[in-house]
């Protein structure tokens, strides 16, 4: 069984093609052999994930989360299945009661610490898509993108012995931040924040969590180019989500506008703050933005025409939580 590289087709769908007859409650078993004859349902998942080289760029599959849920009820079962486990043909197969459940399914949400997975929450509704967080009111960047995916199982509408095929959408959740930071000669320890975006996401209502106030933190993508550049590559919440809406109610924020907090450690060894406000470009969950910034001492500038506020005099616990 290989590890899927890459996510290669332009959709990303579930199939289930379910066999069943007569069910007992407890039947899940793998491989069906020691499931009655009469309580055999069989699910076959075909998981295949958009590829988008702009949005992707190269990345694969880390995990996969799949939670069940009794229609209506608690929840039923759950199941981390990880990237070295998870077939070409993306083809899972299990035996299940046929009765009516509900599921979702999440892509590389997984803890970037450990590989750890937040448990299923015994409501569907509660499933929370959320990065880890790192410190107070922060959270790291993400190196993979995540998905998410719901659907309902009607099994108990299935005939002793009759098939039916269930489809889900895995869509991404996340947006891509390409910001490329150039910097002049004698600045160095650059450091990279960005604010406004959600909190994270309800798979089953569909609903972005609100998070006003949390940063993400995106150093631990950081790549030089050089020595005078830095690449922050990196997959966070979006800033406007589903209908064009902001995605956090920022204090005293009217319109559209997010922000990326760069640092710098000046020739003098003091660190001046960067705060590049960015307005009428908000990052959307599938898409990529990109942005150049340049740094130099006592200014700076971005081709996308951010006003940026410069303090010169930035100390530690002034405003957000970083590490210089």
């Amino acid at each position: 069984m290989t590890l899927l590289k890459r996510l290669t087709t332009r959709t990303a769908r579930l199939a289930a093609i379910v066999a069943a007859a007569a069910l007992s409650a407890s039947c899940i078993n793998e491989d069906l052999s020691d499931c009655p004859e009469d309580a055999t349902v069989e699910l076959t998942y075909r998981l295949h994930l958009a590829e988008d080289g702009d949005f992707l760029g190269g990345q694969g599959i880390d995990a996969l989360h799949l939670g069940f849920w009794e229609a209506g009820g608690p929840l039923w079962a759950e199941q981390v299945v990880e990237g070295a486990d998870i077939p070409d043909d993306m083809t899972f197969r299990l035996a299940m009661p046929r009765r009516d459940f509900a599921h979702v399914a999440m892509l590389n949400c997984g803890d970037p610490a450990d590989g750890s997975h937040t448990a299923m929450p015994q409501g569907i509704g509660d499933v929370l898509l959320t990065q880890h967080q790192s410190r107070r009111d922060t959270v790291e960047a993400m190196e993979a993108p995540a998905y998410t995916g719901t659907l309902d199982l009607p099994l108990s509408a299935l005939p002793a012995g009759g098939t039916a095929t269930f489809d889900v959408l895995l869509e991404p959740r996340v947006a891509r931040l390409m910001l490329n930071v150039k910097y002049e000669d004698g600045l160095s320890n650059i450091r990279c924040y960005v604010d406004g975006t959600a909190g994270g996401y309800y798979p089953r209502t569909g609903q972005w969590l609100d998070a006003p106030g949390l940063v993400v933190d995106a150093n631990a993508t950081a790549a030089p180019v050089g020595d005078d550049e830095m690449y922050y590559w990196f997959y966070a919440y979006p800033t406007q989500t589903d209908g064009g809406t902001r995605a956090t109610a920022q204090q005293g924020a009217e319109d559209d506008s997010w922000h990326v907090y760069l640092y710098a450690t000046m020739p003098d060894g003091t660190v001046t703050q960067y705060d590049f406000t960015v307005t009428g470009r908000p990052t959307v969950a599938g898409e990529v933005f990109r942005a150049i910034f340049v740094l130099t001492d006592g200014n700076g500038w971005s081709n996308i025409g951010a006003g940026v506020e410069i303090d010169t005099n930035w100390r530690p616990g002034i405003d957000i939580d970083i590490e210089m």
